[in-house]
């Protein structure tokens, strides 16, 4: 989905590369970035846009701790973190969403984010979990590598520079724009093209011949190709923008091998005959769906019909699941049932018409929400909360500093949130 910014990479100079974990500090703060030559005022984790990688290894603690350092009264003041598909295991209130798990953390306050990836490792990403707050600039990547990867052996590079981020792009700051907007720019490695300016700066992603990379999200690049310029694109769901779809070099990033010349690529827009198609997909490791293999067969049903009309224009919409990931029985615009080998996902797009099918095991207490992920229509209020085995949520113990979030920010002024 063209706004949930599923591929994350690239840090604005001078701190490209650069990477905190398990353990630092996160600073919010605010810049006056201009990732397409357009100058805006912005949000950002560690004074970078996207954020400051996060990284660390399969079981490792994470102890983020996240300052609020935001001034700018044209953006929100306040923030939370959403550590997206980590799913906090006997961490429900370190989660994130604000009016969830957790009260903003007010200017001039910090909060220490403790968790583990305990049998997790992956490509993910975090964002502001606080209103449209990240549509203003604070995402960035979170990488748990995992030392006994199964396929190690199949690659040769897996560091910071082969995590790749997509972004869509927005000139005008949340607050000050419609309550639906348009994508100005989409932005590969925080770089992108704005209207026809031929001058403008695109991502480059370096490769040498004979390597073999992880690119993450997440798939294994051979460089046997001539030694050359090639096109890297990324068309949103919206088809285009401003009636462009890869002319003067929008939508697109150059793959550039070390000694290519340093010049853009002058191959033309091919027909593409291999579109990924989700019902296709298979994890690596077969699991049947759980439960009885039959619709309606599960513990717990529930049907959530999506009638909105002021919605309408912006669907599909990539539902999210906190706290679980969740097999896709059915997906959007298939009639195929797959109760053998379903893919496991924690975002699904709900298509444009029919119903998507889903199932997931109870075995994570805490609230979650499930919510769109264009950040426009949860605002507008696509979402549910699941509250999962109440008894043992009323037992947990968040620490203190959890406790004391909600105090400061009530004290605020409103036009201080």
């Amino acid at each position: 989905m063209f706004s949930a910014v599923q591929l994350l990479f690239a840090l604005l100079l001078p701190l490209a590369n650069a990477a905190i974990g398990p353990v630092g500090d996160l600073p919010i703060t605010n810049v006056e970035i201009a990732p397409d030559g357009v100058s805006r005022p912005a949000v950002v984790a560690g004074g970078s846009f996207p954020g400051l990688l996060i990284q660390g290894n399969k079981g490792d603690r994470f102890q983020l701790n996240v300052q609020d350092q935001l001034t700018d009264s044209r953006m929100l003041k306040s923030t939370s973190i959403h550590w997206h598909g980590l799913l906090q295991r006997g961490s429900a209130w370190a989660d994130g969403p604000v009016g969830v798990t957790q009260c903003p953390i007010a200017l001039g306050n910090s909060f220490l984010y403790d968790f583990a990836a305990t049998d997790q490792a992956g490509t993910f990403w975090y964002h502001s979990h606080y209103s449209t707050q990240y549509c203003d600039g604070l995402r960035g990547p979170f990488v748990v590598y995992d030392p006994e990867d199964p396929h190690l052996s199949s690659y040769g590079v897996d560091d910071e520079s082969t995590v790749i981020t997509l972004a869509d792009w927005y000139h005008t700051p949340a607050l000050a724009g419609p309550s639906l907007p348009q994508p100005d720019t989409t932005l590969i490695n925080g770089i992108g093209r704005w209207g026809s300016d031929p001058t403008a700066d695109l991502a480059v992603i370096n490769v040498a011949a004979g390597n073999r990379y992880r690119l993450r999200y997440s798939f294994i690049l051979e460089a046997n190709q001539t030694v050359g310029n090639y096109w890297i694109r990324a068309l949103p769901n919206i088809q285009s923008i401003r009636g462009q779809r890869f002319e003067n070099g929008v939508n697109s990033a150059i793959l550039r091998y070390d000694t290519a010349p340093d010049a853009e690529p002058t191959t033309s827009e091919l027909s593409n005959p291999t579109v990924l198609n989700e019902a296709d997909v298979r994890p690596l490791v077969i699991t049947p769906a759980v439960g009885v293999h039959e619709l309606g067969a599960a513990d717990i049903k529930s049907t959530l019909n999506m009638t909105i009309p002021a919605l309408a224009a912006g669907g599909p919409h990539p539902m999210h699941s906190h706290g679980h990931t969740f097999q896709v029985i059915r997906s959007a615009g298939s009639n195929q049932l797959n109760w053998d080998n379903p893919i496991s996902r924690d975002v699904v797009s709900s298509g444009t018409s029919g119903s998507v099918v889903i199932r997931f095991t109870t075995d994570n207490p805490g609230p979650w929400i499930l919510h769109c992920h264009i950040d426009w229509h949860f605002e507008l209020g696509l979402a549910v909360v699941f509250a999962e085995s109440i008894d043992d949520i009323a037992t947990s113990h968040p620490p203190p500093a959890w406790d004391s979030l909600c105090d400061p920010f009530d004290a605020l002024a409103p036009s201080e949130h």
